[in-house]
């Protein structure tokens, strides 16, 4: 033992001739050749496994075989293969050879356990199979063609994820070389939040990613976990237009899918307020009068209206507004400005409009045909209510073009003085005060209470 340890050759074979028991265990019970192997000296251990040393009795009381030992020396572990060393025992933690092998990328050493009958499939202490530790940890193309060559499962999820949605952010090519067998692979899979590879594809800023998931069949419409499909997640990512005008280029394109709680793609656009969205899904014919069917229940129209709360120094007005101008202006299929939706937030793009748009949009609206006297037939609101709670601008917009009694209330009871004063729009307030041409209005409008009094 102690000449093993010594790695000289001519004295350990001196001493097998001379009759020495190659598997005698020392204090730990590690025989010679346990030493050998962990030292890397290939002379040595050719030499004791030729003279008989037995590889099971080399670390009896070791958590892992001594195959484990080699992983680094694949010279050595071709020779215990060779002298029946088992590819499948596993370590105390349950895991076996192939799956170090494959967590450290040992593409060799692989090709060595696999040809021995290595079970390839076998899944390591956390429930990943080799396969998806070649894809998703160590990242080698090469590994990942050899356990799928060698009949891998490519099927199920590690890590609440399947071997796709793991390639997506590794090399290309590992995603290309599993393709290569497609018919092995379900490329429609969900992971654990129930989106496919597809979904997840849009945050690869690289489109050919989807190129390659598009060629080889994957499908552009499969719903998620509330009904968005990829063209969903790409309209919500500005960043991801390369990606939306290739999606939208595709035949089998569902343009006008609605998801629960998002709307269509164009509903998505308009409210990210995503510009080459917006045109690349007009410029295929996506309806702009889409309605979500919740309690959003809004179009693209009004979502772009109502994107961002009660201020007319957003810097997203300008955005806000060319959008607008934009669903209205697209040609043959222009937004319905006279659209009115029942139980929504908003019954009309002009409602929203007052209280997110800036006065320009307001007054662009009103002069395509906008109905300025229209109140919600649930809650009685007027255009002006809204205009009031988002400042003097919007309402003198909108005062502007009221040719009826401009302290009509909603059916809370509240007029445009109770709305303005509500939100603090201390001009607002005033301006609405000087229209109130004698002393008895005022005090009349002032102390008017609204249904909580």
């Amino acid at each position: 033992m102690i000449a093993s340890q010594s790695v000289n050759l001519d004295l350990v074979e001196w001493l097998l001739k001379s009759g020495a028991d190659t598997d005698v265990l020392d204090y730990i019970d590690a025989s010679a050749l346990y030493y050998v192997i962990r030292d890397g000296c290939v002379d040595v251990v050719a030499a004791l496994l030729k003279k008989g040393a037995r590889i099971g009795v080399a670390h009896v009381s070791g958590e892992e075989h001594i195959l484990f030992h080699a992983m680094s020396h694949p010279e050595i572990v071709l020779l215990l293969l060779d002298y029946g060393a088992d590819p499948n025992l596993a370590n105390s933690t349950g895991n076996m050879a192939i799956n170090m092998a494959s967590s450290s990328g040992n593409v060799e050493v692989a090709r060595m356990l696999i040809r021995k009958g290595a079970d390839i499939n076998h899944n390591d202490a956390y429930g990943w199979a080799p396969i998806f530790d070649v894809v998703g940890y160590s990242e080698n193309v090469a590994f990942t063609r050899l356990l799928a060559e060698n009949g891998a499962k490519m099927e199920g999820m590690a890590g609440g994820d399947t071997l796709l949605h793991l390639a997506l952010g590794r090399d290309l090519e590992i995603l290309t070389a599993l393709l290569e067998f497609r018919k092995n692979i379900d490329i429609n899979a969900l992971n654990k939040d129930g989106f496919t590879a597809l979904h997840n594809i849009v945050l690869q800023r690289d489109i050919k990613y989807l190129q390659a998931l598009i060629r080889a069949g994957a499908d552009l419409n499969t719903p998620g976990p509330d009904g968005e499909t990829p063209l969903h997640s790409a309209a919500a990512e500005g960043e991801a237009i390369d990606h939306l005008k290739l999606l939208v280029a595709q035949p089998d394109i569902d343009l006008d899918k609605l998801c629960s709680s998002l709307g269509s793609p164009l509903c998505i656009a308009s409210a990210k307020l995503n510009v080459e969205g917006v045109q690349a899904l007009l410029d295929r014919s996506a309806d702009v009068n889409i309605a979500i069917p919740n309690i959003l229940l809004s179009t693209p129209l009004i979502l772009v209206l109502s994107t961002f709360g009660c201020t007319t120094r957003s810097k997203d007005i300008l955005t806000i507004d060319v959008i607008t101008r934009m669903l209205v202006f697209n040609s043959p299929n222009k937004a319905n400005v006279k659209q009115t939706l029942r139980g929504g937030r908003f019954h009309t793009a002009l409602a929203a409009a007052c209280i997110s748009a800036g006065p320009a949009t307001l007054k662009f609206l009103v002069e395509e045909g906008a109905e300025v006297h229209l109140a919600d037939t649930v809650s009685g609101r007027l255009p002006q209510h809204f205009a009031a709670a988002n400042g003097i601008d919007n309402f003198q917009a909108i005062a502007l073009s009221y040719r009826s009694d401009l302290m009509a209330s909603d059916k809370e009871q509240k007029n445009c003085l109770h709305w303005a004063s509500q939100f603090g729009n201390l001009q607002a307030v005033e301006f609405i005060i000087s229209r109130l041409s004698d002393d008895e209005r005022l005090a009349h409008y002032i102390n008017r209470p609204d249904s909580d009094g």
